[in-house]
């Protein structure tokens, strides 16, 4: 891809990647420390990455090729979380435009979070901004941000009741 959407894809795999780095970063440096600190930091880093992600322009990807994260890395990374988080399962709706079926779900915080640093980190590997580009944007709309926007509004109801509690 060339001129100028060339340079408006590149901008975007670049503040994508950004983005994404820090994201990562976050989640795999989590030592379980301060949970405050971490759940309004990850807040942020989840709400700054949706936004990002919807910027992202359609483009055709310019290989086959694909960069998964092995399962190991994977179980590596829940488990961790698994085991510091404050916040583990909570519930949602999973079809909420379903009029027929709107029965809550539980949902894993922690699987949240690892579902979407193993999607980042298969764009992330990808050696072209096309097929970067292309990765993020199509696990957006498919997979990790249905567990981004999930995983944000639990994070934001937790931060709600732990200010509930300290102002009784």
């Amino acid at each position: 891809m060339g001129g100028e959407t060339g340079g408006l894809v590149n901008d975007a795999a670049g503040h994508f990647r950004t983005v994404s780095v820090r994201f990562c970063k976050l989640v795999e440096d989590y030592a379980g420390a301060d949970w405050t600190d971490f759940q309004s930091e990850l807040r942020r880093s989840l709400a700054h990455l949706v936004a990002v992600a919807y910027a992202l322009p359609l483009v055709e990807p310019s290989s086959t090729e694909c960069h998964s994260i092995p399962l190991q890395r994977w179980q590596q990374l829940y488990g961790r979380l698994k085991e510091r988080l404050e916040v583990q399962e909570y519930w949602l709706v999973f079809s909420p435009l379903d009029h027929n079926d709107h029965e809550p779900v539980c949902a894993d915080l922690a699987d949240d979070l690892a579902d979407i640093w193993r999607d980042l980190q298969s764009g992330l590997l990808a050696t072209d901004p096309d097929d970067a580009v292309w990765r993020w944007r199509f696990s957006f709309h498919s997979h990790w941000g249905s567990h981004a926007t999930a995983a944000l509004a639990c994070l934001q109801r937790a931060s709600n009741e732990s200010s509930d509690d300290k102002r009784r």
